[in-house]
């Protein structure tokens, strides 16, 4: 009987230190989903600005942007599963600390893995602002704001949707398993360099255009004031709306 008592608390105790089942493992899984379908959604939005043709057209195999509603619906779903972890979430990481054990079992310990849920909630509501933005700009742009506006960033878009997917895939791997966390440092420093490079550019050619003195689409010539009607009101404010919208996104990411 005494061993059989002795057999059955070794085994609890091996049980719960081999293969728990942990509120933090589970928090930085779900985590990392969350954080992986927000860089998705706004990398998605962005290639599809990027493919857009001066006319509004798409190529037939494109896929149409992402509304506002899907990205809202598949971030909620994410958001509440990652909600749901958080409750013993911090009273577990205390009690095995004591037995000097990580409850995340990942590279991110389960203090950073705390201190970023409100980061990731604010990331979630900054990825719908973008679609939103994106989707609202798409839909009024006109052939001369994609041609002065777009047309010289655009490069640097689709370069920087790059940058974001990475960053986002070796984060990933920084909450699923422990790894070294330097690539995803130096992923996440190349996408803000990217974003600061396009900021850059963006600026350039918005002052190239407002010190323009005339401007000839198809022969035509305008003052600049008239340029800067035709532009705002064919979708010119809402591309510097997307820009400073994705600028916000990239600085939340940044800071997760």
């Amino acid at each position: 009987m005494l061993f059989t008592l002795i057999g059955l608390v070794i085994s609890i105790f091996l049980a719960l230190v081999t293969f728990p089942s942990y509120c933090g493992r589970r928090l930085a899984i779900q985590t990392s989903k969350e954080l992986c379908c927000a860089s998705s959604m706004v990398s998605t939005l962005v290639k599809g600005l990027v493919a857009r043709k001066h006319d509004g057209s798409k190529e037939p195999e494109g896929q149409p942007l992402p509304t506002v509603s899907e990205v809202s619906a598949r971030l909620l779903k994410e958001d509440n599963c990652r909600a749901g972890e958080q409750r013993w979430f911090r009273e577990e990481a205390t009690y095995l600390k004591l037995f000097n054990l990580s409850s995340t079992r990942c590279a991110v310990k389960p203090k950073c893995l705390g201190c970023a849920q409100d980061e990731v909630t604010r990331l979630s509501r900054s990825a719908v602002v973008v679609s939103q933005i994106i989707w609202g700009c798409d839909q009024r742009m006109s052939a001369a704001t994609d041609n002065f506006l777009l047309e010289p960033i655009r490069p640097l878009l689709g370069g920087l949707a790059e940058h974001l997917q990475r960053s986002a895939v070796e984060l990933d791997r920084c909450l699923h398993g422990v790894v070294d966390t330097g690539p995803a440092v130096e992923a996440t420093g190349e996408t803000l360099e990217a974003m600061l490079y396009l900021n850059a550019k963006f600026d350039e050619s918005r002052t190239k255009l407002l010190f323009t003195r005339t401007w000839a689409p198809k022969g035509q010539k305008m003052d600049s004031t008239h340029m800067i009607e035709v532009l705002s009101s064919g979708g010119g404010v809402g591309v510097h709306e997307a820009i400073h919208a994705i600028n916000v996104f990239i600085e939340d990411w940044v800071s997760v």
